[in-house]
């Protein structure tokens, strides 16, 4: 089955004339973004099982919607959950923000694993790893995997190996494979990003991203102005003020949406 991203006339011809180019030259001088709006397939399998040690009630029923209309129309969000260090929870919030999204508000979500270099998404639902995202940064279109919980989709992270770009040590000084572990995303990645994240925006009203923690090296900041804003989750037993400090100067705070404390004892937190 196959979902084709909508988009207006202009948009599409932009998409079919600049296919090779980031931008395109106005009259004004100015410069102008042109993204590449990639078709979005449904994969044929369903995610085998929920990994209830991260997916609970008592997880996703923290997140309160009361602001969001079901009758609204033309609504669209794209958040990145992010932290300052690594296992701090952002992939508990994110899933658990996905699936509260979908079975709350009954609209399209995706969920999107960043975490190309220890991705986690896929062994949460029960998807295969690939493709995923690696495949959709170089490929013509971008499949996503159904869940069993219905409006629930995911794009897994992929396999770096699917787009040597991606990794950053692909043959070692002996000649062998390098470790896929050493995938990053780069600024290089920025257009391939962007019309990924365009493109999912046209079939979901709902883009959560389970970001890279803030202290990976060479994320590039700019690929989080492709969101419309981040919530940092912090580890209440082991994230410290330092670290909330750094992640301040790494990222615009201007884009933070807001703070999750993970693991806090007054029992209204994960």
């Amino acid at each position: 089955m196959e979902l084709k991203a909508m988009a207006d006339s202009d948009d599409r011809q932009e998409a079919e004339d600049e296919q090779h180019e980031s931008f395109e030259q106005p009259e004004s001088g100015e410069q102008r973004v042109v993204r590449l709006l990639k078709p979005i397939t449904i994969g044929s399998e369903t995610g085998k099982a929920i990994d209830e040690r991260t997916v609970s009630p008592l997880f996703y029923n923290c997140f309160n919607y009361s602001l969001l209309s079901r009758d609204q129309k033309d609504f669209n969000l794209t958040i990145g959950i992010t932290s300052a260090n690594p296992r701090e929870g952002k992939t508990l919030v994110a899933s658990n923000l996905a699936v509260s999204l979908a079975i709350s508000t009954y609209r399209e979500v995706v969920l999107v694993d960043m975490n190309i270099r220890a991705p986690r998404i896929h062994t949460v639902f029960g998807t295969k790893l690939t493709p995923g995202l690696v495949e959709s940064l170089a490929g013509d279109s971008i499949q996503v995997i159904p869940t069993r919980i219905k409006h629930l989709f995911i794009l897994p992270a992929g396999s770096p190996l699917g787009n040597p770009q991606v990794v950053d040590q692909v043959i070692s000084k002996n000649g062998q494979q390098g470790n896929p572990r050493k995938a990053l995303l780069g600024l290089e990645h920025l257009a391939a990003f962007r019309d990924v994240i365009y493109s999912l925006r046209q079939t979901f009203e709902f883009v959560i991203i389970d970001m890279p923690a803030t202290h990976e090296p060479r994320i590039p900041v700019q690929l989080t102005h492709q969101m419309d804003g981040l919530i940092v989750v912090v580890d209440a037993n082991r994230t410290r003020h330092g670290d909330i400090e750094r992640t301040f100067g790494r990222l615009d705070k201007n884009r933070i949406l807001g703070f999750v404390m993970n693991r806090a004892s007054d029992g209204h937190s994960y």
